[in-house]
């Protein structure tokens, strides 16, 4: 659903200039353009011999559209703030061609309650992940620029947070971790982190153009 800000914004030295870039951007898109930028990328896909789609979704306006494609794969229905979204998360009766599946935005923008939630549901799951500077300085110590981003969320108090835990670190405390866990970018890893999640048999995607284009940096693919 974020195909629609093709070509609208340039790239970015810093993370948290682009997350401001995306937000401000993106409150400009009309449902109809975001549906249209939808339709783009399922063609674009179709036309590059793809057929599996791990697809990311705040509005949910993606699951008809994947769903009459040829495209198969998983969509995650993603949250943030204090809330769980119940009617996303209820359990269907049949599986359907492209599942829907509940996931966190990132160990940062959700609070802790819907991140347990959301792992008690012990579904294929997805998860931002060390993506950038600012999300490890504000998990490990509150500090960084993620400050006045994360005040508009306002979310539950979250005693795990500025305890000298990194992102890896944190997610594994509080058992979140596993075998149906995607960690998305992982740009910024410890070797502690890489140790947690070899151990827990994680699932890593890498995002390069992305990161590149955001400012989050580069994943050293051969540590993972």
């Amino acid at each position: 659903e974020l195909t629609s800000l093709k070509n609208r914004i340039s790239p970015h030295a810093k993370f948290i200039d682009w997350v401001y870039a995306i937000i401000e951007t993106r409150n400009e898109l009309t449902q109809s353009s975001i549906v249209h930028g939808i339709k783009e990328s399922i063609q674009e896909l179709d036309e590059n011999g793809t057929t599996l789609v791990g697809d990311i979704s705040n509005t949910e306006l993606s699951v008809p559209l994947l769903r009459k494609s040829r495209l198969d794969g998983i969509v995650f229905l993603e949250h943030l703030g204090n809330k769980i979204k119940k009617r996303r998360c209820r359990k269907s009766k049949s599986e359907k061609r492209f599942l829907e599946r509940c996931a966190c935005h990132a160990p940062h923008t959700v609070s802790l309650n819907v991140t347990k939630s959301i792992r008690r549901q012990n579904n294929r799951t997805s998860i931002h992940l060390c993506e950038s500077v600012e999300e490890v300085a504000w998990i490990k110590n509150r500090t960084g620029p993620f400050k006045d981003l994360l005040a508009q969320l306002a979310l539950d108090p979250n005693p795990f947070l500025g305890k000298g835990l990194s992102p890896v670190e944190y997610l594994s405390k509080i058992n979140f971790l596993n075998h149906n866990s995607l960690c998305v970018h992982a740009v910024h890893l410890l070797p502690i982190d890489l140790h947690i999640l070899r151990k827990r048999k994680c699932h890593v995607a890498i995002c390069i153009r992305s990161n590149l284009w955001s400012g989050a940096g580069i994943t050293t693919v051969r540590r993972l």
